[in-house]
Order: C-alpha cells, then sequence, then structure tokens
C-alpha cells in the first residue's frame, strides 16, 4: 500500500511547484500590502510589499513527495484590511483556504486552480464586490399574481419561505472559501400557498469565475416573465417575475 501511494505521489505532476508553491499575487486593492509569516510558514522568498495595482512574488520551500504545505498573510501597509492564504497538499490532493479579516477592507480570491501551475491570489478592496463581498445579496421583486416558492436552492444562508405578490424577497447567499461570494443557485416555483396548480418554475444562477466576472443564468417556463439584467458586481443583485400578459 505504502509503495502505491508513493508511485502517486511521485507521478503527480507539480509543474513549478516541484519545489515549493509558487505563488502569483495580484493587489486589486488601492493600498499597498505587506507580508507577513511564520518561521513555520514554510516561505521561502517572498516580495516584502506589493504596490497598489501591481503583482508580486511568493514561494514556497520543497517537500519529500508534495510541496510543503504553506501560509501567509498579506495586510495593508496603513489601516485596517489583510487577508491569510492557506495551502494543503496531501497524496497529490491540494486543499487552498482563504481567512479574510472581519472587517473585510480587504479580501483575497484563491480559486481552486491546476496543481502544476503558478497558484494565482487576488488581493482586492472590500468594494471589489461591494456587498457581495460575504456572500451574494439578492432581492427578488415579485410583480406577477402569484407566490413565488423555493423548491430547491445551493449555498443560501438566508431566505424568505416564499414570496407574495406585490412584495420583494431578501436573498443572501454563502461566502465562498476561496474569497468573494460562493456560486448560488435556487429553483422558484409560481404557485400559490396550498394549491397545486404551477403557473410557472425558474432555475436561477449566479455565478463568478477567478477574475470577477459575474454569469447569470435563468432556466424555465411559465405564465411569468423573469428578467435577471446584467448588473455590476458591487451592487445588490435584482430579478424581477412580471406576468406576461
Amino acid at each position: 500500500m505504502r509503495r502505491n501511494v508513493e508511485a502517486i505521489v511521485q507521478d503527480t505532476d507539480w509543474g513549478p511547484n516541484a519545489d515549493g508553491w509558487e505563488f502569483s499575487i495580484e493587489n486589486r486593492s488601492d493600498r499597498d500590502l505587506q507580508i507577513d509569516y511564520a518561521p513555520t510558514s514554510n516561505v521561502a522568498s517572498a516580495d516584502k510589499v506589493i504596490p497598489a495595482g501591481k503583482f508580486g512574488r511568493v514561494k514556497g520551500t520543497k517537500g519529500v513527495f508534495d510541496p510543503n504545505n504553506m501560509d501567509f498573510k498579506y495586510s495593508a501597509t496603513s489601516g485596517p484590511g489583510s487577508a491569510t492564504i492557506f495551502i494543503r497538499s496531501a497524496f497529490g490532493s491540494v486543499t487552498r483556504i482563504v481567512r479574510n479579516d472581519a472587517d473585510g477592507a480587504i479580501t483575497a480570491y484563491f480559486p481552486d486552480q491546476p496543481q502544476n501551475d503558478v497558484q494565482k491570489v487576488i488581493y482586492q478592496a472590500n468594494d471589489f464586490w461591494g456587498p457581495n463581498f460575504d456572500g451574494w445579496t439578492v432581492v427578488v421583486h415579485n410583480q406577477c399574481s402569484w407566490d413565488l416558492n423555493f423548491s430547491s436552492f445551493s449555498n443560501l444562508k438566508t431566505r424568505p419561505d416564499w414570496i407574495r405578490p406585490g412584495t420583494d424577497g431578501d436573498i443572501k447567499g454563502e461566502k465562498s472559501v476561496f474569497g468573494g461570494p460562493a456560486n448560488i443557485g435556487f429553483t422558484l416555483v409560481v404557485r400559490n400557498q396550498f394549491e397545486h396548480q404551477e403557473h410557472g418554475r425558474f432555475g436561477i444562477t449566479l455565478k463568478s469565475d477567478d477574475a470577477g466576472n459575474v454569469t447569470r443564468t435563468v432556466t424555465g417556463s411559465g405564465e411569468v416573465a423573469v428578467t435577471f439584467p446584467e448588473q455590476t458586481r458591487d451592487r445588490v443583485q435584482e430579478i424581477y417575475f412580471k406576468n406576461k400578459r
């Protein structure tokens, strides 16, 4: 068994990370960032300060089979704001974690990516995501004649049980472990409470990629029209349900 595990690990393609994790840090905030790490953090070298709008590099140390686990934190050189990056590997499997300070002044985004690429991390000011920095903030405007009922959902922290006609429903998504808002999805059934007849069923998703680009999708059909317009990522996301006629 041990030989099989060692063979799997030795066959893993680590690319530039074979001798220690290699990071490219993009500072999208409006403040300079400075690094902080402990002797046990397994940081071999790093750019001590990354100016606002610039890139920096961090290099880890080599392990026996995998690159050594490592962690480091970049903080604003003045004022609040910091985020700590953790990366762990075991038998070729990689885990990435971001720990953003509760003040949210500076947040980091560290998405899943190939283990044989330079690891990309984005540090950004709170206003990059606006109210969505700790999870998508969504308002559903029910301007149709029926209730909107949740039949399924993923990564939602809070939501109403249903949304009555002529009212708004407030939804809050979960925060991503990689930083920023987690991708969310939910299905709304157009049906009055305690009635069986459905007047429509719609699936809605809200996702972002590692560059902060947002994708909104609406699927389904019924007697109502659903509009999820393009909106900037740093504002509350609004969805409209209206009668078709």
